[in-house]
């Protein structure tokens, strides 16, 4: 999400027609990506944007900002001023001069929830047993000259790439040591078994291990 803000900060001006004006007959991915994340500007107003200030300004920076466009806009000292844009300036200075709800508004935005952090922190085993199994198949059907061992030892890889950026991902911003440590909770059998289950039908054996691997380090580490 950071690097969403961080577009959004630099380019408030942009507008989706504009884009499209300035960019080739035929987009690209890369358009269509840039067009996804102006769209989110529109749908959702950047903070950053709103108090017109960089993505990296200190509190200081923020406050002044704050005070200025509270000003300009405020219903008393300009009555043609709309009251959603008083509104706006208002919400955005509630979240930015927050250390805590501005690093949260930085990772998932406005609209995004933290607990889409928690869904996907359950399904991240699940889905890491499926990657490993699609990828372990596909291996064996385009390069049938690859071993078995050799097989094995891409998944392995790749469990354990993605396993230590999902635990380091949870261990808080930029690998920071969260204010309060989780409560470690030992994860429950039927959760277990349902993920693993899963990852072994369709992952087979590396799709289990993945999943095993992944749900213990989440619990010995974090906690679950």
């Amino acid at each position: 999400m950071k690097w969403i803000t961080y577009i959004k900060g630099r380019a408030p001006e942009l507008t989706p027609l504009s884009y499209i004006e300035q960019s080739s007959t035929c987009l690209t991915v890369v358009d269509l990506f840039v067009l996804a994340i102006i769209m989110y500007e529109v749908l959702d107003p950047c903070y950053y944007s709103v108090l017109q200030v960089d993505v990296n300004a200190s509190s200081s920076v923020i406050a002044r900002a704050y005070r200025s466009k509270a000003l300009q806009f405020h219903p008393d000292k300009n009555p043609t001023a709309l009251p959603e844009q008083f509104q706006a300036i208002t919400e955005a200075y509630e979240v930015l001069s927050d250390p805590e709800k501005r690093q949260l508004y930085d990772y998932y935005g406005p609209t995004l929830k933290p607990r889409l952090s928690e869904t996907f922190a359950r399904l991240a085993p699940l889905l890491l047993s499926l990657a490993t199994g699609f990828i372990g198949s596909s291996l064996c059907t385009y390069n049938s000259s690859l071993s078995a061992r050799a097989t094995c030892g891409y998944e392995v890889g790749l469990m354990g790439v993605a396993g230590v950026f999902y635990c380091y991902r949870l261990g808080g911003k930029d690998g920071a040591k969260p204010q309060t440590k989780p409560k470690k909770e030992m994860l429950s059998l039927s959760d277990y078994v349902t993920i693993t289950s899963v990852g072994l039908l369709i992952g087979n054996v590396s799709g289990w291990a993945a999943s095993s691997i992944v749900l213990l380090c989440k619990v010995i580490v974090f906690g679950s």
